[in-house]
């Protein structure tokens, strides 16, 4: 309800008879009125809004189910009382939210309670006496203006230092205030003009949170006004002050300084910062179940940094004590350019065992020992915490104390682990290096010339004797099996001088298969994950061998790896099995040929699959009927003559990698309708692909350099021939709903240029209508897509817009 016409006096009260409104809910008046004159709604209206006259106050109480109740300011009249009447006390048994704005006479003593309220807003101009403190008890959300009544001394008023404190008087009255809030959760402070960012009242905040109270407050959030307006709702969050952190462990950290009054104004979108503030608390230490994703990211990017610095810390003699001083608070804040006070002890154990998972998978073969030498604290969270040992890593190097620490770290990570399931990962091809650098070794010491030996014995280097150590080395990956299996490792791999031959090799796998206990079983049975990668110079006979050891019930194994670099003979074939071994296996990968049908898998659960095959295992794809990636290696076992092998049919299938050479005799049928990207990496021209695969896919990414070649000699402006480009063109202008390509680089033709402009002209003839870029990549070491680097990328919208067509 408001007043049209000219301002009125504040002088001037207004008493007006109203109409009978019994289903009146909500009733605002921006002007004085005398509550007397409504004798009807008082027990229907919910939220009111009026300015409060203290002859009428009383009237209130009529008014029982109220549930918001604002009270507006009124400006000190002539005709009030010297010394104010004793207000009677307020008791409504709905209110929630009650709102006091304006300037209110300091002698008047607000008497409000409610069982339900669970808000108040306070947008005073003088402290506030005028409340009883019982008002507060079950306040969850308190917000505050402060910038008038609670003020910074006069001779700092410009932004104040640490150092800096309000009156004394102020400090006293609002420690009050708050401390009666003993369930506040949450507390808006109008930011004031002297403390920008309110770091000294988040200071006094914490203050009282050192002496017990405000034990469920976890958030301050500092606000400036959008308008002139002093409406809390449409103010603009300039800073907030995450508490969360401080019930836990008590961290002192001011995350960034604040852009408030002082200096420039807020933008609309609210510049937030979170803010650890310091302490340390040994009671009612809580969980923390709702850390801002801010927060969390900013502690892991200080703890890496720390652990970073620790990991350079790699003699095994370091004192401890060392290590303790390279603590969190010498790393200077990307925010405030000061240095934090946080010890990295004092993180909550939730939190530090992120960041311990974080580091261990991004640091392979970093020792979990290194951890433990930080502090107490961090020996006893790595020691009772099983799944950080639940993943071992092993990269042997082929030298003694490498060797002798993977052995006791194996069985270290299988006692500590308890029965959680396992992830393995062996790396074995780190031990061809030895003989180069044995080699080079011996460059250094020996003349020039003397690598020959001119007295007939033959070749002074190492690469004579590399057989027979990798003969010894194969010893020690029967022990890294031995000891994953829950066996003890053997002895053979300590006596250098004993070089057996490749059978008896054979044979001690053999006598660990055997020798396998029902303990040593059950720990087969934890495997989750395997990644095996073996050195081209193993014996060709040793992966049969594994694949047999592989042979018992892994029921919880989910993914499983196999590589080596050697060529096989003929496709490996695992042992026979009635059940299937692996019930859980969904990611399958080998780049060695294998015949698929004799995996022991369920068909049902495999979704990736990555395999060098042949003819007969293509076929045995197709019970594979839930893959949604497929990688095709290379095929093996090939008829000469053209094959049109009936289409296979992936309903699920969502990428299809084809990689090395196939033939230009077979052609890949396959129906898949769910496909969503396509990769190409061969030296054949892709005719070979039927082109009903590519209606469905939106990526496709292709290795040219093979099957699309231009002469070195050719001009930089000579078109690629056009039975090339025609191969090239069919293939593009199928795919009707491609929207990403991505081309490995020809080398001679540099960044495609010239079959960038092959693709524009097919864009503008109408096809590729979805196109968005076009980039074009240079391969790295490996010949993988995923790995190449990219060296530009085309955007089809602005090369179209050149030719003034789109």
């Amino acid at each position: 309800m408001t007043r049209n016409g000219p301002p009125l006096g504040n002088n001037v009260l207004y008493k007006t008879a109203f109409p009978d409104t019994s289903a009146l809910r909500e009733l605002r008046i921006d002007f004085p009125v005398d509550l007397k004159c409504f004798t009807i709604g008082r027990r229907t209206v919910r939220k009111l809004s009026l300015r409060i006259e203290w002859d009428s106050f009383e009237e209130l109480n009529q008014y029982t189910n109220l549930e918001c109740l604002k009270l507006v300011h009124t400006e000190h009249r002539a005709d009030y009382p010297s010394i104010a009447p004793k207000l009677p006390k307020l008791d409504f048994a709905r209110l929630r939210h009650l709102i006091i704005t304006g300037q209110i006479l300091i002698q008047y003593t607000l008497a409000i309670t409610s069982p339900h309220l669970e808000k108040i807003t306070l947008l005073t101009t003088t402290r506030l006496p005028l409340l009883m403190f019982e008002s507060f008890a079950r306040v969850k959300r308190l917000d505050l203006v402060i910038d008038q009544w609670l003020t910074i001394e006069e001779d700092k008023t410009v932004r104040p230092s640490m150092s800096s404190a309000y009156t004394q008087q102020d400090l006293i009255f609002t420690e009050d205030l708050l401390a009666q809030c003993a369930n506040m959760e949450e507390l808006r402070v109008w930011s004031n003009d002297a403390d920008p960012g309110g770091e000294l009242f988040v200071r006094h905040v914490t203050s009282l949170v050192k002496k017990g109270y405000l034990r469920n407050l976890r958030q301050v959030t500092f606000m400036w006004p959008r308008t002139r307006s002093r409406d809390m709702e449409t103010a603009i969050e300039c800073a907030t002050s995450d508490l969360g952190l401080y019930h836990v462990c008590g961290i002192s950290h001011f995350a960034q300084e604040a852009r408030c009054p002082g200096g420039a104004t807020p933008s609309d979108d609210s510049v937030k910062f979170r803010m650890f503030v310091g302490g340390d608390i040994n009671s009612n230490r809580r969980r923390i179940s709702d850390l801002q994703v801010e927060s969390i990211n900013r502690i892991l990017s200080i703890a890496q940094i720390l652990l970073v610095r620790i990991s350079a810390k790699t003699d095994e003699k370091t004192d401890t004590e060392e290590i303790q001083d390279s603590r969190i608070d010498s790393i200077n804040s990307p925010y405030t350019g000061r240095t934090p006070a946080i010890v990295i002890g004092h993180l909550p154990v939730e939190i530090l065992l992120s960041i311990f998972y974080y580091y261990r998978d991004e640091n392979t073969t970093t020792r979990l020992s290194l951890l433990m030498r930080v502090s107490r604290g961090w020996r006893d969270i790595v020691l009772s915490s099983p799944g950080l040992w639940s993943r071992i890593n092993l990269a042997p190097t082929g030298f003694l104390t490498n060797t002798t620490w993977y052995y006791s770290h194996i069985s270290t990570c299988l006692q500590r682990s308890g029965d959680l399931p396992l992830d393995i990962t062996v790396d074995f091809t780190q031990i061809e290096q030895i003989t180069g650098h044995l080699d080079k070794t011996l460059e250094m010491l020996l003349p020039p010339g003397y690598m020959f030996d001119t007295y007939g014995c033959g070749d002074w280097g190492f690469n004579g004797a590399y057989e027979d150590m990798i003969r010894v080395y194969h010893d020690q990956f029967v022990d890294i099996l031995r000891l994953l299996a829950g066996l003890p490792p053997s002895s053979t791999f300590m006596d250098y001088t004993r070089l057996g031959t490749d059978e008896d090799h054979i044979a001690e796998i053999s006598d660990l298969q055997n020798g396998l206990t029902l303990s040593s079983r059950h720990a087969f049975s934890r495997w989750q994950s395997l990644e095996w990668t073996l050195p081209s110079s193993f014996p060709p006979d040793i992966l049969p061998e594994v694949c047999s050891l592989l042979a018992y019930r892994m029921p919880l194994l989910r993914r499983l790896s196999i590589k080596s670099d050697w060529e096989c003979k003929r496709p490996i074939v695992w042992p026979r099995s009635d059940s299937p071994r692996f019930q859980a296996l969904c990611q399958l990968s080998f780049n060695f040929p294998v015949v698929l049908d004799s995996i022991s898998c369920n068909p049902s659960k495999l979704r990736d699959l990555t395999i060098h095959v042949d003819v007969s295992s293509l076929e045995a794809i197709r019970r594979f009927t839930s893959l949604e990636r497929l990688a095709l290696i290379q095929v093996y076992g090939l008829p000469s003559g053209v094959v049109n092998p009936s289409p296979i049919f992936l309903p699920h299938l969502r990428h299809l990698q084809v990689d090395a050479g196939i033939p230009k005799s077979f052609p890949l049928n396959f129906h898949a309708p769910s496909l969503q990207k396509l990769t190409l990496v061969f030296d054949y021209r892709v005719q070979l692909v039927d082109l009903n695969l590519l209606s469905t896919v939106k990526t496709l990414d292709l290795a040219v350099d093979g099957w699309l070649r231009r002469s070195s000699n050719s001009k930089e402006t000579r078109p690629y021939s056009s039975d090339e480009l025609n191969c090239f063109a069919s293939l593009l202008n199928s795919c009707s709903l491609l929207e990403s390509l991505r081309v490995w680089e020809c080398t001679t033709d540099p960044k495609g240029t010239i079959l960038r402009n092959q693709i524009i002209s097919s864009v503008l003839k109408g096809n590729l209508e979805f196109l968005r870029d076009v980039t074009f990549l240079k391969p790295m070491s490996s010949s993988e897509m995923e790995h190449a680097m990219e060296v530009v990328t085309y955007h089809v919208a602005t090369e179209t817009k050149k030719y003034g067509l789109r």
